[in-house]
């Protein structure tokens, strides 16, 4: 219920986003949902969403965007959002990077 009231918001299916969440916060020895201590923290969530916003901005740099895409993903209004709030990508920035605490 929460999540397709979410997809709404962002304006696109969230499904793929949450399986590259759980990707990455498994990586990191994190889960959704977990007991503390292994908990996926408000911190961490954003490192990861920067980490795939500037996935997306490199893509975005590598290919042509003005073919006819019927839809956005929900990678590109998420940098989207992190572009309207002021967050910088530089190509040169390697992943989780992002030096402000939240």
């Amino acid at each position: 219920k929460k999540m397709g009231s979410f997809s709404r918001k962002l304006g696109s299916p969230i499904d793929q986003l949450l399986v590259d969440i759980e990707t990455k916060a498994h990586a990191l020895g994190k889960q959704i949902g977990g007991k503390k201590g292994t908990a996926l923290t408000k911190k961490i969530l954003r490192k990861i969403m920067t980490e795939i916003a500037k996935c997306q901005w490199n893509k975005k740099l590598d290919f042509d965007l003005s073919n006819n895409i019927p839809s956005r993903s929900a990678e590109e209004c998420i940098l989207e959002l992190f572009e309207l709030d002021g967050v910088k990508f530089e190509s040169s920035s390697s992943s989780m990077d992002e030096k402000d605490d939240v």
